[in-house]
């Protein structure tokens, strides 16, 4: 969600391709891109030294429905 709606890409995910998923924070702007397609970016209240968490991050198919993926190569 971004802003308080839920992002979609336009896009149907293939199975077995690969895609390249950057969530990023800098400063108090939080942003997700898709293969270099931005997907939505908000400001972010922080609060304390502390960066929030990630409370959820959804791939494929949500909100019951079965999904096999695989993340690698992640970089924190």
């Amino acid at each position: 969600m971004v802003k308080g709606k839920t992002t979609t890409r336009s896009s149907t995910w293939e199975p077995k391709e690969e895609y390249q998923v950057a969530l990023m924070l800098q400063g108090n702007k939080a942003s997700v891109d898709v293969d270099g397609e931005s997907l939505g970016e908000e400001e972010v209240q922080l609060t304390g030294e502390r960066p929030p968490d990630v409370l959820r991050f959804c791939f494929g198919a949500c909100g019951g429905h079965e999904s096999h993926v695989t993340v690698k190569n992640v970089f924190l």
